[in-house]
């Protein structure tokens, strides 16, 4: 079968009983619910499937529910012939790209993951103590670049450009004033809207230092191979081929921001002619993928991978 590209998606995917039909159907994803639970130490099956959006929303939990049913839909993905060329994961999902491309092991993947949630969720929390009130937006209508700029220019505190989703959606995050004193420059300069989003934690910014800190001291005793495969890193947009290399750039991304536009342009002029398939659940990475003008194929349920295989075959 061609190979493909693989997206797995990060925090903000999630949904109740996702990756319950995987479960229920194949094998090898009962082996790897297991393998989460024994790992992280969170049931995992009862979450999904009685847990409520909120309960599995909380960072430590989410990370873990969203690896799992991430690696879940590539297993099923490879066992039905699939084979990935190039990989990337939004944020939390790079690491799931790390198993895919050989340079973690699937028991090394949600150790890790167990620890930045709770590392993140815990320090996410503390920033808001320590900083004052927080908050998120994402900017429409302007590029990373004009985004950072104006904050840079405005003389403001503790906000910083922490998304570049698309060439023209950026999320911002920090200090609750320094948004809104910010907001009107932002809109004056182009932007459409201004729309506020959820605060969990000022996650890819310099207020999560002390996370970094912490997860790069867990980081150390890990081997990371080289990969196998390509393999973007979200720090700098660019495939990264060096193992240790990938290893400071895991901890690094806690306070950098996501370079996915960066991302999205590479594989859509490096792999014209590669089907590229959301592998996870919900469909966040696929629209971000039309902004550059790329058809993404969803592989979160049983159907959808399905459907993907149907329309992968259908081109070769």
């Amino acid at each position: 079968m061609v190979g493909n590209i693989s997206l797995f998606p990060g925090q903000g995917a999630q949904y109740e009983k996702m990756g319950l039909d995987l479960f229920d159907t194949y094998d090898e994803v009962k082996e790897l619910f297991t393998l989460a639970s024994d790992t992280s130490g969170l049931d995992v099956h009862r979450l999904l499937s009685e847990g409520t959006l909120e309960e599995i929303t909380a960072t430590e939990k989410a990370q873990v529910l969203i690896t799992l049913v991430n690696l879940s839909a590539a297993k099923v993905l490879k066992r039905k012939g699939a084979t990935v060329t190039a990989t990337a994961g939004f944020s939390l999902g790079e690491l799931t790209s790390y198993a895919v491309s050989g340079v973690i092991d699937d028991e090394q993947l949600f150790r890790l993951v167990t620890r930045r949630g709770a590392l993140m969720g815990q320090y996410g929390n503390e920033a808001a103590k320590r900083f004052g009130a927080l908050s998120m937006a994402a900017v429409i209508g302007l590029s990373f670049d004009r985004v950072q700029g104006i904050i840079s220019g405005s003389n403001v505190d503790h906000l910083y450009a922490a998304n570049d989703n698309g060439p023209a959606q950026v999320v911002i995050s920090g200090l609750a004033a320094s948004m809104e004193a910010v907001t009107a420059a932002l809109k004056e300069a182009g932007a459409r809207r201004v729309i506020p989003i959820q605060v969990s934690g000022p996650f890819h910014t310099p207020l999560m230092q002390e996370a970094r800190e912490a997860f790069d001291a867990d980081l150390g005793a890990v081997r990371f191979n080289d990969p196998t495969i390509a393999l973007y890193s979200n720090v700098s947009g660019e495939p990264v081929s060096n193992g240790n290399q990938v290893k400071e750039l895991c901890s690094q991304q806690i306070v950098s921001p996501v370079r996915w536009t960066k991302i999205m342009n590479h594989l859509a002029s490096g792999y014209p002619d590669l089907p590229v398939v959301e592998t996870g659940p919900n469909k966040v990475l696929s629209g971000l993928m039309r902004s550059v003008g790329v058809k993404c194929l969803q592989a979160g349920t049983v159907e959808s991978i399905e459907s993907t295989l149907k329309d992968i075959q259908a081109d070769e």
